[in-house]
């Protein structure tokens, strides 16, 4: 039955991956997991100054941006060094400047960029002596909700939208709102089943990587700076039923490697286990794996201080691990 649902997604995403329904055609390769090296890795818990829900985070030069569920303020800026608190901007509200549902952008230049597709506005962040000054830059278009929000190269950015049975993954441009490019997980049968199909990514120069939430699978896409998507690998887990309620992967980075974070060996139903990082290339083959000493639902790949970051749901802290990048 994996194998069927499996062969079943490729004919769905070549079908409905951008207006070239022809010539797109996935590759597809078994997941053989035999990375060349495997190392346990022992974190190092970092307590934060600040008590946040984080949603979302990007490292951003020397800092990471955090994006706080509560919304008051919606982000905050950590030194990435030592994860102290150097910023925050951003409340929740209608009033001038104020948000409703923020997506942070990453930078234009020397500024950050936000669009809230809550209030249909896109914003210039810009830090001054004391505070950050936030002027709005233009009205954009309505468009269905959207989420997990990324930062290709501005204007274009990546996006997810979810109905019943669909799950697309979109690139746009965030002054015109319109689609560049798009990739559907589709519920054929109508059942209102495509939560079934849902998935993280990443995006990096050139490349687009999303891997399943709730299925053993990774998708490697080249993404043009127009946002046009090439497909490339599909790489499946291997056969064999897999425990009901398992999860897969819940975040991926893109950097010289790829990197999947993996939670096949977490038990959902009492938080039992550890989760791993799964390291592959652009071709999809396995390169090394991290096991790690806690459960971690999201990452930081710091490729230049050699280390990845991770937050666990179990504490309001970070946790750090020094690793070969």
């Amino acid at each position: 039955m994996k194998n069927i649902v499996a062969a079943g997604l490729v004919l769905l995403l070549s079908a409905s991956c951008g207006s070239d329904k022809t010539d797109r055609k996935w590759e597809e390769k078994e997941n053989t997991f035999a990375f060349k090296t495997v190392v346990k890795g022992e974190t190092t818990p970092v307590e934060l100054e600040a008590l946040m829900d984080i949603e979302d985070w990007r490292l951003v030069d020397s800092v990471i941006v955090c994006k706080n569920n509560g919304g008051i303020p919606y982000y905050y800026v950590l030194d990435s060094e030592d994860f102290s608190v150097c910023g925050k901007f951003g409340l929740k509200g209608n009033g001038e400047n104020e948000w409703l549902y923020p997506h942070f952008l990453g930078k234009t230049g020397e500024e950050y960029c936000v669009l809230d597709n809550g209030r249909m506005g896109l914003y210039q962040v810009t830090r001054g002596d004391s505070s950050y000054v936030i002027r709005r830059m233009r009205d954009v278009k309505p468009v269905l909700p959207f989420n997990a929000v990324k930062s290709v190269s501005y204007p274009m950015f990546a996006y997810v939208t979810y109905s019943p049975n669909e799950i697309a993954w979109r690139v746009g441009n965030a002054e015109t709102m319109a689609v560049s490019d798009s990739v559907a997980f589709t519920d054929e049968e109508g059942k209102g089943e495509a939560i079934r199909y849902d998935f993280s990514y990443d995006v990096s120069a050139g490349h687009a990587v999303l891997a399943g939430l709730h299925q053993d699978w990774f998708l490697i896409l080249g993404l043009s700076g127009e946002g046009r998507i090439s497909p490339r690998w599909m790489v499946k887990g291997q056969e064999g039923e897999q425990p009901e309620g398992t999860v897969y992967y819940t975040d991926v980075a893109c950097g010289k490697d790829v990197y999947l974070l993996s939670q096949r060996n977490v038990d959902p139903s009492d938080a039992s286990g550890t989760s791993s990082v799964e390291v592959y290339d652009y071709e999809g083959r396995p390169l090394r794996r991290l096991d790690l000493d806690i459960i971690a639902s999201k990452m930081i790949v710091d490729e230049a201080r050699g280390r990845l970051v991770f937050c666990s749901p179990m504490d309001n802290a970070l946790h750090v691990l020094e690793a070969e990048l």
